[in-house]
C-alpha cells in the first residue's frame, strides 16, 4: 500500500464519463484502472462519484462501480457525437454540479479523455490522451475542419480551465506545448499502468484455436496504420515456413459514431476478412483480450502516432515479445524491451517478425527485459499522483 495523504479529509473525486465508451478503446481501460486503483489505495481518504450515461455501465469490469456513487446521464447522452457531448459536459454537467447534491459537494473534477467542464468553479484536473487532444493528431489523420476547429476551440478553453494537466507521456506533453506553451507550469506527466493481477487471470500456456498468430490490440483509427501490418504478414505469409501463421485483430471497426473512423474500419474489413488467415474478433472482454495476448507468438503495434501505447505494457506483464513502429510514444514506453520498426516499412517489419518466431534466444530476452521495464508503470504510482494534484 502507498501512504495515504496526510490529511484524512475526505477527498471527493468526480469523473465525468459519457459519450460513446464503447469508442474509447484505450481510454476504458484507464476509467477501468484508475477506479480500482483509488479505491484500494485511498479507499478510506478518496470517496470517488462516476458519472456516466444510462446504459453504459456494460463497458466497466464487473464490480469495479461498487463503493462508487453513480449519477446516471441522460440517455441521449451515450451518444458518440462531439455535439452531444459538448452539450452533456460543458452545459449538463455544470449545472449537476450545482443541482445533485452529491456533484455539489465534490472537490474536484478528474477527467479522463473528456474535456473537463470548464464553466464549473471546482478545482479541475484534465488527463489527456490522443482521443481527447485532436489538434495535436498530424494534419493527414485529422477529420473535417469543423470538427477540427471545435476541437481546438473546446480543447483551448478546457485546458486554460484546468488547474492541472496530466499527459501519459514525455511526447504526448512536449507535443502538445508546442501548441499551446501556456500550460507548460500546469503540466505534468504520470505514466500509466497495468493491474497486477492481469498475468495471473491467464491460465499458464494458454491455448489458441487460431494455432500460431500475431495479434494487433487496437480500435480501428486511421492513424492506427493496420496495413503496414497486413503488407507484412503478406510478405512473412510467401515463406512456407509460415503458412499455417494468422493475424488477429481485436477492437471495434465499426459503429462509432464517427463517419471518417468507420469508414476506415468497414474499408479494412471488407477488403481482408475473406482472408482465412486474418481473424477479426471485434469488441471483447478484458479476460479475452488478455488470453488472447497470451497466446500470441508476437504483439505488433504499427500506430503512426500514439499518446502512450498501453498494450505494449500489457504485452509485457503477460509475457509476449512485443514489436513497435517508430511514432509518437511508443519507443518511449517500450525502451529496449521490444523491436523498433520504421512505421511506413512493411518488409522491415515483415523481416522482424520472422526473427522473432525463429529465434528464441531473442524472445526470451525481449520477454525478460519487458517484465522487468514493467516496473515503470503501475497504476499506484498513477493514482498517488493524480490524488497529490487533487489537493
Amino acid at each position: 500500500m502507498t501512504m495515504q495523504s496526510a490529511s484524512q479529509q475526505t477527498l471527493r473525486m468526480v469523473l465525468p464519463m459519457t459519450g460513446g465508451l464503447e469508442a474509447l478503446g484505450g481510454g476504458m481501460t484507464v476509467y477501468n484502472n484508475v477506479i480500482r486503483a483509488i479505491k484500494a489505495e485511498y479507499h478510506s481518504t478518496v470517496r470517488l462519484t462516476a458519472v456516466i450515461s444510462r446504459g453504459q455501465e456494460r463497458f466497466f469490469d464487473d464490480g469495479i462501480l461498487r463503493d462508487v456513487d453513480v449519477v446516471f446521464a441522460p440517455a441521449w447522452s451515450a451518444r458518440n457525437s462531439f455535439l452531444n457531448r459538448f452539450v452533456c459536459e460543458q452545459l449538463w454537467l455544470p449545472f449537476m454540479l450545482v443541482l445533485v447534491p452529491v456533484l455539489r459537494r465534490s472537490d474536484c473534477i478528474f477527467g479522463v479523455g473528456n474535456y473537463v467542464p470548464f464553466l464549473s468553479f471546482k478545482k479541475k484536473i484534465s488527463f489527456y490522451q490522443i482521443n481527447s487532444f485532436y489538434d495535436a493528431i498530424p494534419k493527414e489523420y485529422q477529420r473535417n475542419t469543423w470538427f477540427k476547429l471545435a476541437q481546438a476551440v473546446l480543447g483551448y478553453v478546457s485546458m486554460k480551465s484546468s488547474d492541472r494537466v496530466i499527459f501519459p507521456s514525455y511526447f504526448m506533453m512536449k507535443e502538445t506545448l508546442k501548441k499551446w506553451p501556456f500550460i507548460s507550469a500546469r503540466s505534468f506527466v504520470l505514466y500509466e499502468g497495468v493491474e497486477d493481477g492481469l498475468a495471473m487471470n491467464v491460465a499458464p500456456n494458454v491455448q489458441s484455436s487460431f494455432g500460431e498468430y500475431v495479434c494487433y490490440p487496437s480500435v480501428f483509427r486511421p492513424y492506427k496504420n493496420h496495413l503496414v501490418l497486413i503488407n507484412a504478414f503478406r510478405v512473412l505469409k510467401e515463406d512456407p515456413r509460415f503458412k499455417d501463421v494468422k493475424l488477429v485483430f481485436t477492437g471495434s471497426y465499426e459503429h462509432t459514431g464517427d463517419p471518417v473512423v468507420d469508414q476506415y474500419g468497414s474499408t479494412i474489413y471488407q477488403n481482408h476478412s475473406g482472408d482465412k488467415d486474418i481473424i477479426f474478433l471485434g469488441h471483447i472482454s478484458r479476460q479475452k483480450l488478455q488470453e488472447t495476448l497470451a497466446a500470441a507468438r508476437i504483439v505488433v503495434l504499427p500506430s503512426k502516432w500514439e499518446g502512450f501505447g498501453l498494450p505494449v505494457l500489457e504485452a509485457f506483464r503477460i509475457g509476449t515479445p512485443v514489436i513497435v513502429s517508430d511514432r509518437g510514444s511508443l519507443p518511449e514506453v517500450a525502451g529496449d524491451a521490444a523491436l523498433v520498426f520504421s512505421a511506413d516499412d512493411s518488409s522491415q517489419l515483415a523481416g522482424m517478425l520472422k526473427t522473432l518466431f525463429l529465434d528464441e534466444g531473442l524472445r526470451q530476452e525481449l520477454i525478460t527485459k519487458g517484465r522487468s521495464r514493467m516496473s515503470e508503470f503501475t497504476w499506484e504510482r498513477f493514482v498517488t499522483g493524480v490524488v497529490h494534484h487533487a489537493h
